[in-house]
């Protein structure tokens, strides 16, 4: 009947809602919904003393509930009732602290007090209405200027509208006026390393931890990514160790004091730490779990299956499945899982009887289960013990021979690619521009091959003398076949994709075009990989400039290869 009435009063038919609303009170006198619903018929009919009557009504049999108490003010306003209507707006907030219409009512009623302004704008901040937050906390601030709270959770919102200047002056304030106010500290040393200033931030970091109260965690997590920005691993690694102390499952902190253990050649401290990856959400969003599935650890299980499932980007899992031969001496059987494009160039491993697609039914099939990048840290890897039995992955043959004729017999021939996977939250760095490459060509008898694919190929064709360049990338529909066409190739050059794995694992010349920020793989400095033997790599020394590192490609290719 309730449901009936209500549908009837959504559709504006108020007479007979009205009459449904009273034959459930006929039947049960203490409803309450049906006197606060006639209540509010009431209220549209312009009857306010009848509706005051019927809501409170509904309000002595549940005194608790903060709609009654909101719509009760509304109409003690209507009524011109100002004093009681603030009263039951307060009552309704006393019942719900996060009910925002009544906080709305009150900031129209009393827009001269702070506190309401500020319990607003604190609501509309949770439910992601930055703007009108903003306008309140304003509000909160002009009429209490000493609100430290209110000016620090302004610069939050500020910040996350993207106005770090403005967020920036907000949190100075809020220091200026309390110098102990740890949460706008280490907010005005977040503000400065968004702006790059890593040096600010650490300074309002050491601050922030002298008068913080409860944990310090996250202080101590993001004076370390302003050390690490700077360089200063070792330092960066001690605060990452005292973000884990307060929090012992921050894994991230974990996972990034893991990555710099790996970047200074600290293997066997980063790998029980860079397990931790496996409990970050944006790890488990994106990799198969089977928790039925018990995990190897490296344990010998001669007659028994293991599954090992790739993870993270084409590249980790070209570099890491070099580790299923070692898997393999220890268990009698191996399936891979990976994603399909790279199953035509995976199947070249030796040491993998079967290769899956991901799927539940895969772990049905074996008796115990381990993710690619947890085999290192099984077998103990140092920078010493890395398996360098390369190349250990092979073009398909009759796909090499079919490229043979496509390439050039005269001069050098170097395939070239100038951005990876757009959804890489780097690629913007990690890219550069095509217009580089066609540099090359003015080098004697060098041939250059676009093996580009992706969003970025269409680039070529807007760069000046692109037409110097052979686009192979419409024809690479896999792994397989970029494979192929490198094993044709005298050398592959190439910004930090997966294609720089590609080649090492297949043993071919290959010079990586590193950008500035250091990656545990390639470690901080030196042409060298300790992960491929073919490998040279060129590095920025400063953001953005590629022009001298396509110098130093230029001036080597001159000295080394071409002389």
């Amino acid at each position: 009947m309730l449901k009936a009435a209500v549908k009837c009063h959504q559709d504006g038919k108020l007479s007979e809602a009205d009459r449904s609303y009273s034959a459930i009170l006929e039947e049960e006198p203490d409803h309450a919904d049906a006197w606060h619903l006639k209540g509010l018929i009431a209220y549209q009919s312009g009857r306010f003393e009848d509706a005051v009557r019927l809501i409170q009504r509904a309000i002595a049999v549940n005194p608790g509930s903060p709609e009654f108490h909101n719509s009760l003010g509304a109409v003690q306003e209507a009524l011109g009732d100002t004093v009681s209507s603030i009263r039951s707006y307060v009552k309704a907030i006393e019942n719900r602290p996060d009910f925002r219409d009544a906080y709305v009512n009150l900031a129209r009623l009393r827009p001269d007090v702070a506190e309401i302004r500020f319990n607003l704008a604190c609501i509309l901040h949770r439910q992601g209405n930055n703007g009108s937050a903003i306008e309140h906390y304003r509000a909160a601030v002009r009429l209490e200027p000493e609100n430290v709270i209110a000016l620090n959770n302004l610069g939050l919102t500020l910040q996350e509208m993207g106005k770090i200047r403005e967020a920036g002056h907000c949190y100075i304030r809020a220091v200026n006026l309390s110098p102990d106010f740890s949460e706008a500290r280490y907010n005005l040393g977040r503000m400065y390393q968004l702006q790059g200033d890593s040096e600010n931030a650490i300074e309002e970091y050491r601050r922030a931890i002298r008068t913080a109260r409860g944990s310090s965690s996250r202080i101590f997590y993001n004076w370390a990514l302003a050390l690490q920005e700077l360089g200063q691993y070792d330092d960066a690694i001690q605060r990452y160790a005292d973000a884990v102390h307060g929090d012992p499952g921050y894994a991230e902190a974990r996972v990034n004091r893991s990555l710099l253990l790996l970047l200074t050649g600290r293997f066997r401290e980063a790998w029980p730490e860079y397990e931790w990856r496996q409990r970050r959400s944006d790890w488990l969003s994106a990799n198969p779990v089977y928790p039925d599935l018990p995990s190897w650890d490296g344990s010998p299980l001669p007659g028994k299956c293991i599954l090992v499932q790739a993870e993270q980007g084409f590249g980790d899992t070209i570099q890491f499945v070099r580790y299923l031969s070692l898997v393999k001496n220890r268990c009698g059987r191996v399936i891979l899982e990976a994603p399909p494009v790279l199953h035509p160039l995976l199947k070249s491993l030796s040491a993998m009887d079967e290769m899956a697609a991901p799927a539940p039914e895969n772990a049905q099939r074996a008796d115990a289960g381990v993710h690619l990048l947890s085999l290192p840290g099984i077998f103990q890897t140092t920078v010493e013990t890395i398996p360098m039995a390369v190349p250990y992955l092979h073009a398909p043959a009759e796909k090499t021979g079919k490229w043979h004729s496509r390439i050039s017999e005269n001069g050098f021939n170097i395939g070239v690619v100038w951005s990876g996977n757009p959804a890489h939250p780097e690629n913007s760095m990690r890219s550069c521009d095509p217009g580089h490459f066609v540099s090359l060509l003015s080098l004697p008898s060098v041939n250059l091959y676009s093996l580009q694919k992706g969003p970025a190929a269409d680039r070529l064709r807007e760069t000046p003398g692109f037409a110097g360049i052979v686009d192979l990338g419409p024809e690479l529909h896999d792994f397989s076949d970029t494979a192929a066409v490198i094993m044709n190739l005298d050398l592959v050059i190439s910004v930090d994709t997966a294609l720089v794995h590609l080649a090492g694992a297949l043993g071919k010349p290959v010079w990586t075009l590193r950008y500035h920020q250091p990656y545990w793989v390639w470690g901080t400095t030196g042409e060298t990989s300790a992960w491929y033997p073919s490998m040279r790599i060129f590095r920025q020394h400063r953001p953005g400039d590629w022009e001298t590192v396509f110098r130093w490609v230029q001036h080597q290719l001159k000295e080394d290869v071409l002389s």
